[in-house]
């Protein structure tokens, strides 16, 4: 911790960034501004799996995706009619309540 300032530089060098984040001050010396980390390493044993991939473009089925069915099980239908109707109300009583 011999980096850090003493207390009172360190309430000075604390500012804030164009988007209004907290950051550091331009009078902040170097030897105490973060430092971000360099990025861990990828083996090229990773970055050639990561490469051979095969990308499934665009017109993937989202059931094949999902590794679903195409149709509804009964008690997925339940749920998808109950749902609906409720979604059905919620609209109805929306636009009443806009009305008045």
């Amino acid at each position: 911790m011999k980096c850090l300032p003493n207390d009172e530089d360190f309430i000075d060098y604390i500012s804030r960034d164009h988007h209004g984040n907290l950051a550091y001050s331009q009078r902040c010396p170097p030897e105490h501004r973060y430092k971000k980390p360099a990025p861990p390493i990828v083996s090229d044993l990773d970055l050639e799996t990561y490469e051979s991939l095969e990308c499934t473009g665009h017109d993937v089925a989202l059931t094949h995706l999902l590794a679903t069915s195409d149709t509804l099980s009964q008690d997925n239908h339940v749920r998808v009619s109950l749902l609906e109707t409720m979604i059905g109300q919620c609209m109805v009583r929306s636009k009443n309540l806009s009305k008045s």
